[in-house]
């Protein structure tokens, strides 16, 4: 979801997430669900990769165009409006984990 269909972006994030999870292996203290913690690291990368301004990474157009804005409104609301947008289109826990990043 956060790599937007680039299955280049989406590998590389997987790559990462494992290299991390077997470095990490020993701090585990399993006071959650393996599960749960290796979801957690792979959150954490993607979003710190994400936040990164050096990555360049693709938008998918048909959903922004999709969408119907007035064309009048200034290019900052209009581009807050757009990425509530995309925002609403994703399944519920990924809508609950981007808001929660975007209100810190």
């Amino acid at each position: 979801g956060y790599a937007s269909g680039n299955n280049e972006l989406a590998k590389e994030w997987l790559q990462e997430t494992f290299i991390k999870v077997w470095k990490h292996r020993n701090s585990f203290k399993e006071k959650s669900s393996i599960d749960t913690w290796i979801y957690r690291i792979a959150v954490n990368v993607c979003l710190g990769d994400l936040r990164k301004p050096r990555k360049n990474i693709a938008i998918n157009e048909d959903l922004l165009s999709n969408s119907s804005y007035d064309d009048n409104i200034d290019n900052n609301e209009g581009n807050i409006k757009k990425m509530y947008h995309c925002i609403d289109q994703l399944n519920e826990q990924n809508k609950a984990l981007i808001l929660l990043e975007l209100e810190n």
